[in-house]
């Protein structure tokens, strides 16, 4: 489980706006220590919380982070673990090839 807090940034160009970080907390039951794609991507599978699904969070990460020309490996191997986990969930694939598509 995770909580976010909203906090004001300055981007490189001098602009300020505001970020999202989402931040673990040890203490809630759900907490998993083992960041291994493999061990949390069933988890994030059937995650959501009040700002949408954790899978969505993912692949839309997935999606900017390729947008900005930037590939982070922990980020693609955990997307593709988490494809695998939501494997014979139609509204999952839909949603994953959906993002891909915006």
């Amino acid at each position: 489980m995770s909580r976010f807090v909203l906090k004001p940034i300055t981007l490189d160009d001098g602009n300020e706006t505001f970020a999202i970080a989402f931040i673990a907390d040890p203490a809630r039951p759900h907490y998993e220590s083992d960041a291994r794609a493999e061990v949390i991507a069933p988890l994030i599978a059937v995650a959501s919380g009040l700002i949408g699904t954790n899978a969505e969070y993912v692949f839309k990460l997935q999606q900017a982070l390729s947008d900005c020309g930037v590939k982070d490996p922990y980020i693609e191997r955990l997307a593709a673990e988490l494809l695998r986990a939501m494997r014979g969930n139609r509204r999952a694939q839909q949603m994953a090839q959906q993002i891909a598509q915006e």
